[in-house]
């Protein structure tokens, strides 16, 4: 695994990836060390990742398209990590209608576990997975980042920028 640093207006974000694509994201507030930069020998998807979190933390809606690596994953989180890296900019579910779409009707405990496993904020945005009365829930970067970047969203939607 390699890892890289993304600067953006709220921090440096450490991201790391395989062959297969992205295996961690690190939001600026959980990232405490600083790796070299995307580099031009690095793949494409990488340089795009890279314009895309910019943009993202400059208020424009982006629609994250690197490939995600999902490998140890059990195969419910998996799917639920699909659906959820589907959801649009702005866009939220909650966690019964995320194991609905995940195949699990029952599983909205299953399905906030997957979130709460999820490598990869912002590129699977699982901060954009509430509870049915519309309670934030959990976020791995902590509730505080999953206000702000939902804020950040509805700002950047309402401005009619696409």
């Amino acid at each position: 695994m390699e890892w890289r640093s993304v600067m953006t207006v709220a921090g440096t974000v450490g991201v790391a990836f395989t062959p297969n694509g992205l295996s961690v994201l690190q939001l600026p507030a959980a990232n405490s060390q600083r790796f070299s930069d995307v580099t031009e020998s690095d793949l494409a998807w990488l340089w795009r990742l890279q314009d895309d979190l910019q943009a993202y933390f400059n208020g424009s809606p982006v629609a994250f398209s690197c490939p995600v690596d999902v490998a140890g994953y059990p195969p419910f989180f998996a799917r639920a990590l699909a659906v959820t890296a589907a959801i649009p900019y702005g866009g939220r579910l909650t966690y019964r209608e995320l194991a609905e779409a995940a195949g699990s009707p029952r599983g909205a405990r299953a399905a906030g576990q997957a979130m709460a496993a999820n490598r990869t904020p912002l590129v699977v945005p699982c901060h954009r997975v509430v509870g049915s009365s519309g309670a934030l829930g959990g976020f791995s970067g902590g509730t505080d980042w999953k206000r702000k970047l939902l804020a950040l969203e509805a700002a950047g939607k309402s401005s009619g920028a696409s």
